[in-house]
Order: C-alpha cells, then structure tokens, then sequence
C-alpha cells in the first residue's frame, strides 16, 4: 500500500468517526493522533513521484478532521449546557432565571 493509499484509508475511518460521533456514540479517539503521526511520516518518506496523489490524501484527510473537530466542539458544548441547565434546575429554570434577571 502507497503512503496516499494508507492516507486515504485513514480518512475514511475518520469519516466514519466522525458520523458514529455526529450520531452520539461514544468512540476511543486515544489512537488517532498517532496513526495520524504515522501516515505523516511515510507521507514525508514517501518517493516524490507521489506526492501529487500525497497532496490529494493529506487534503481529504485534513477535511475529515476538521469536520470531526468540529462535531467534538459542538458536542462538547451541548454537554456543557446541559450541565449548566441541571445545576440550575433544568433548562425551563434556567430560562426563567434569565428572564428575572433581565427585567431588574
């Protein structure tokens, strides 16, 4: 398998990451930043005939991953809400507090 093969391999498991955690499932992302690692570096030893097909997979790669940072962001602040909403008595309290406060 090419660098630019295995670099796209790894953007469709990110792809794949990133709808699993769209949909909310709970995935180990512990791993991920060493494969990245590791595809970089046969991208950086990879023959320069490849580094056309090399460009492509990295920019595929790079999108997959910045769509699941993107994903984790959101979810981690809908969590952060819905904490802050149950530790003031759930989300209709906390609206209603908001709305006390605005009027004094």
């Amino acid at each position: 398998m090419t660098a630019a093969e295995s670099i796209a391999a790894l953007a469709g498991v990110v792809a794949s990451v990133h709808v699993a955690t769209a949909e909310g499932a709970l995935i180990d992302l512990s791993g991920l930043e060493a494969e990245v690692g590791d595809a970089l570096a046969a991208a950086a030893a990879a023959p320069h005939c490849e580094h056309g097909a090399l460009r492509d997979a990295l920019a595929h790669l790079i999108t997959e991953l910045d769509q699941l940072a993107a994903v984790l962001v959101r979810r981690r602040h809908a969590e952060a809400q819905q904490r802050a909403a149950s530790a003031y008595g759930g989300a209709d309290a906390a609206v209603t507090r908001r709305a006390s406060d605005t009027r004094s």
